[in-house]
């Protein structure tokens, strides 16, 4: 859906997500229009690709006395030119900000400074 602020994504429960957490969307399809050409199709492409990636979100709700799990990511479009999306529950959404690491050695590093380990970038 539309709003001034990104594209809004709502969900049928709670999605468990905060603000500054990032997701990986596959399976986005842009429609091309009713009678495209290669323009069309080249355009609605690219708008897929602008979807199908990792964002930021913002979480708008995730309320469920609400009834109200909506985020917020960075794509943006003029409201006229908001393109439409098909097959919207072929959509698939993963968490990509919480990682795992193991077996991990320091060989050079400063030690956090809450004393827990060391800073590793």
């Amino acid at each position: 859906v539309w709003s001034y602020m990104g594209t809004e994504i709502s969900f049928s429960r709670s999605h468990g997500l905060k603000d500054g957490e990032r997701v990986r969307l596959t399976g986005v399809n842009v429609e091309a229009g009713a009678n495209p050409d290669d323009r069309a199709s080249e355009l609605a492409q690219k708008r897929s690709e602008m979807f199908n990636t990792v964002h930021t979100v913002f979480v708008a709700c995730d309320d469920d006395e609400a009834e109200c799990w909506k985020i917020l990511i960075p794509v943006k479009f003029l409201a006229a030119e908001f393109p439409v999306i098909n097959n919207v529950e072929s959509i698939i959404w993963a968490r990509t900000s919480v990682e795992t690491f193991a077996g991990i050695k320091v060989g050079d590093g400063n030690e956090s400074p809450e004393g827990r380990g060391y800073v590793v970038c």
